[in-house]
């Protein structure tokens, strides 16, 4: 499940591959587009009692940094997610809060949400929380641009 300069450029051209991948390749593949990004990226999954995925953090000033939690879920196209993951991606970040401030989560999947998160998706903004589906996932790999390294994440 290692993620190579080969393996994204084809993921690039085959974006509609993405909800096959195994789970953890898809927690890397978030965290390179990220880090392709400026973003600092750590991949904290494996990690005991941790709050999410991956964490992104933006220095855009010595002095300045955003944090984000990100939550990746690999499902199948009819596989939504619903309120519950929601819900625990909310408490992940009020508890992440409490070790390190974090501005914003992402809850990112290669499916889409229930009817019921979609609905609450403005309020969930409110609370920092962003949204992206499927098609998100297949844009940013349309999109991707490589670093200059020899490997990814």
């Amino acid at each position: 499940h290692e993620i190579t300069i080969e393996y994204m450029e084809w993921l690039r051209l085959h974006p509609d591959t993405v909800e096959r991948i195994a789970f953890d390749a898809f927690e890397k593949i978030v965290a390179e587009i990220f880090a392709s990004k400026g973003f600092e990226v750590d991949i904290t999954a494996r990690v005991r009692n941790n709050s999410a995925d991956v964490m992104a953090i933006r220095r855009d000033q010595p002095d300045k940094e955003t944090r984000y939690l990100i939550e990746c879920k690999r499902y199948a196209p009819h596989h939504r997610v619903g309120i519950e993951i929601v819900n625990q991606v909310l408490g992940a970040l009020s508890r992440a809060n409490l070790e390190h401030p974090v501005e914003h989560a992402l809850l990112v999947t290669t499916s889409s949400f229930t009817r019921d998160v979609k609905k609450n998706e403005v309020q969930l903004k409110s609370l920092n929380l962003d949204l992206k589906d499927g098609n998100d996932v297949k844009e940013w790999l349309r999109s991707y641009k490589f670093r200059d390294r020899k490997s990814v994440v």
